[in-house]
């Protein structure tokens, strides 16, 4: 990183870092890789790294379960993107404030930021975005027993990922549909 000029540079290199360290379970230095991209970013007016600073030290936090801490963090990260028109982070940041509410049980506000994320990934024509969205809607309306409409959104998500050849994300539908099948004791349909 230090051998870079560019200040653009070295913000998206310290937030895929801080991605990285998210992902591997070493948060403190997933959020020193965060506010370092961050400081960058507002040095150098990049406005998307700025937003996507925000977004990744929401993840950081997130995956500690300090809810509070990352709600704060994404709602600084749509600000930014919303400034920006970014409508793809915005799409990445309504999933995760929606994942979020999920985990604490609020899941009236899940489905609603799910639903916004949809709203994002369609303006962006993002469709690995979207259904991705629509798979974790699936799956909230699966454990609230709307079977049915778990049935159509895995449906939905299950054709957009068949277009993009993402079998992991097929797999998952099916596993969706198949559990609802099974709740709905229609063994038969679940084969």
């Amino acid at each position: 990183i230090d051998k870079t000029d560019s200040d653009t540079v070295m913000v998206n290199c310290w937030n895929m870092i801080s991605m990285i360290y998210s992902n591997e379970g070493r948060f403190s230095l997933a959020e020193q890789a965060g506010y370092e991209a961050l400081d960058i970013a507002n040095r150098s007016d990049f406005k998307r790294g700025i937003g996507d600073a925000y977004y990744q030290l929401g993840i950081a936090f997130s995956k500690q379960a300090k809810y509070d801490v990352a709600m704060e963090w994404y709602l600084k990260a749509i600000t930014q993107y919303e400034k920006i028109g970014n409508k793809s982070g915005l799409g990445f940041t309504y999933l995760l404030i929606g994942v979020i509410d999920y985990y604490m049980h609020n899941n009236n506000k899940a489905e609603e930021n799910y639903k916004k994320a949809v709203k994002y990934f369609e303006e962006a024509n993002d469709r690995a975005g979207k259904a991705n969205v629509m798979v974790n809607l699936a799956y909230l309306y699966m454990e609230a027993k709307q079977c049915e409409k778990a049935i159509n959104e895995a449906e939905k998500a299950y054709t957009l990922f068949k277009q993009g050849n993402s079998y992991h994300g097929m797999a998952v539908c099916r596993t969706c549909v198949a559990g609802c099948y099974t709740d709905l004791f229609n063994q038969n349909d679940a084969t």
